[in-house]
């Protein structure tokens, strides 16, 4: 299991994103159903779109040098499913993690989604304004759950993912 970039759009880089998918999602002979990387392509086409959207909340404030890995149990840095990140405000790496057996996560808005829910923290940290406090904490964890529920509600896109029913204070 190996982050590669093949077939992805401009390999994989826009203005603030350098996007990598796991190699067992390709779609391949042994694996014709193969979500990517038709799906992180997706991604890809709204990421920036996103972004801006994320840097209107924050003031105009502008983070860089984000990695983002659509990765699977296992060949992470998070433990489980969903999305974790790691890093500063000018160079961090996010993980999107599915198992490939829950069919929502093949869906691009699933991954745009919790790609919002992560870089909205990142976004905290850099605007300095008391959301972050060396971790995202209590506070931050719920902004970034309820900013991920302001961006499903503005697209217009599904909105049965758990947007803050198992957040813990």
């Amino acid at each position: 299991m190996a982050q590669i970039t093949t077939g992805l759009t401009n390999g994989g880089v826009t203005a603030h994103y350098r996007f990598s998918y796991d190699d067992s999602f390709a779609t391949s002979a042994a694996n014709p159903a193969g979500p990517e990387p038709a799906r992180t392509n997706a991604v890809v086409a709204a990421c920036e779109n996103d972004y801006n959207l994320m840097s209107g909340w924050f003031g105009g404030i502008k983070v860089k040098g984000i990695g983002v890995q659509v990765a699977t149990i296992g060949s992470n840095f998070c433990g489980s499913i969903g999305a974790c990140w790691n890093g500063t405000e000018v160079s961090s790496t996010v993980q999107l993690i599915g198992d490939g057996q829950m069919t929502y996560v093949n869906n691009p808005a699933y991954l745009r989604y919790l790609l919002v829910l992560e870089v909205s923290e990142i976004f905290m940290m850099a605007q300095k304004g008391g959301w972050f406090d060396h971790n995202e904490g209590s506070k931050g964890e719920g902004l970034s759950r309820f900013l991920a529920g302001q961006f499903l509600d503005r697209n217009g896109l599904l909105r049965s993912w758990h947007t803050g029913e198992f957040w813990d204070c």
